[in-house]
Order: C-alpha cells, then structure tokens, then sequence
C-alpha cells in the first residue's frame, strides 16, 4: 500500500477503528494534522503506544479464514460486472480511502476470492445497514440497475451479508468468553469493544437513572404542588 498524509477527518477514524496498523505507521511518519482538532500528534503517539500490544494480535486475526457461501461469492462476481458495465455502485479503492470509509470494489475481489478475514466478517455484517436500497426491480433511464443493488451485490448480497451477520454474532460471543469484552459494531457505539465490567456499568445506568429521576420528580412535584396550595388557598399561613 502506498502511503499517503491524512487526507480528512473521516480518513482519519477509518483507518484508526478499521486499519489500526496503518493509522500507527501514518501518524508516525506524517503526524496528525493541526486543522482536524483531534489532539495533537503527541497525544496520539502516545496512544500508539498503549495500543501496540494489540497489533500481534490484530495481525494474527488478518491471516484467519473464512469461506463466504457460494452465492455470496456469486452475487460480488456479478456486482464487479455490473459495476463495470454501468460505472456505478460501490466506491473504487481510492475513492473510499479519500472518503474514508470502506470501498465496495476491494470487498468485492476479496469475497470472489472465496476467502476472506475476520475483519471483511465484521464489515460484511455491519453493511446490512444498506440493505434497504437493495431494489432489483428498479431500474435506472438507462435501463441498468440502481446503484444501491450494485452496492448490495458487490458485498456478497443478502446471502453475502446474512452469513456474515451470524458469523459476526458467533465471533462476538467467543470473544466475550475469550477476552471478557464484547465488540458492538455500527449504532450508536459504532464499532466499540465493551469489556464485562463497561457492560454491567450500561446495564445499570438507565436503572439507577430512572429510579433516581423519579424520585427526583416525585420530590419537585411534592413541592410545586405546596406551593401552589401555599399561594392560592393560603395555606400554612401564619394565623392571627
């Protein structure tokens, strides 16, 4: 891969959440720019070096094997075609890099291939966030599909997809009883790993939250509603 400066802010988190090898070599070699205000490269050197202990492990999970079904291979061989054929769906390596964020077209090859890693897993199943624009039926004036279904295609389609959710939710759980953490992906963690403690912690929250808010509400209700009694019929007034 050939190594560029940060281009953007969104750049910047894809690579750190998604290729965290190549976030340490970047912000090593061309540090942090001062505009996306996100800390300075200090700061993040030194968030290099709490995250290196995790890199051997990372690699380790890179050369792991999966084997999509065939359909799914099926649907992102037809998905390149149609992509080439139309000039639409999915971003092309270089276009998703800029825009930071992952490319269709290198998902595509990877699952044609027959064979890919934990991390395309993961990915694969997080783009099921799309798959309402999936419409095989429409067509464009030009009398080609959308580029929604092309997308769809190119990640291995519903069966593509639907695969790597359970196996995605199956990695999940032998990660939570390996590591004691749990990894959320997309929402409104986005793609966060939870350790057991930060789960009770969530858990317990909204609990401790709400009964507190209604004793809270209970107590300010008590005393407006004093007040008014208070105000218009007099009461616990001094009497003569």
């Amino acid at each position: 891969m050939i190594l560029l400066p940060f281009e953007s802010k969104n750049q910047f988190f894809y690579l750190l959440y998604n290729e965290p090898d190549v976030f340490m070599e970047w912000v090593e070699k061309y540090g942090v720019p001062a505009e996306f205000k996100v800390g300075s490269t200090k700061h993040w050197l030194r968030k290099i070096n709490q995250m290196e202990p995790n890199r051997n492990r990372r690699s380790a999970e890179s050369f792991e094997a999966y084997n999509p079904p065939q359909a799914a291979v099926n649907n992102a061989k037809r998905g390149l075609r149609l992509r080439e054929k139309w000039n639409r769906g999915g971003m092309s390596p270089a276009e998703a890099r800029k825009a930071g964020i992952d490319s269709g077209v290198t998902r595509a090859k990877k699952i044609s291939s027959g064979s890919v890693s934990k991390h395309d897993v993961r990915r694969m199943s997080a783009f099921n966030r799309h798959r309402k624009n999936y419409a095989p039926s429409k067509k464009k004036p030009d009398g080609g599909p959308t580029a929604g279904t092309i997308a769809w295609l190119l990640w291995g389609g519903t069966s593509g997809v639907d695969w790597a959710k359970k196996k995605s939710a199956a990695m999940n759980a032998e990660d939570y009883n390996r590591e004691g953490t749990f990894k959320a992906e997309g929402g409104l963690l986005g793609d966060t790993e939870l350790t057991k403690k930060e789960i009770k912690t969530i858990m317990w929250y909204p609990l401790v939250i709400g009964f507190l808010g209604g004793t809270l509400a209970t107590v300010a209700g008590n005393i407006l509603s004093a007040l008014y009694l208070k105000r218009n019929h007099g009461l616990w007034a001094d009497k003569e």
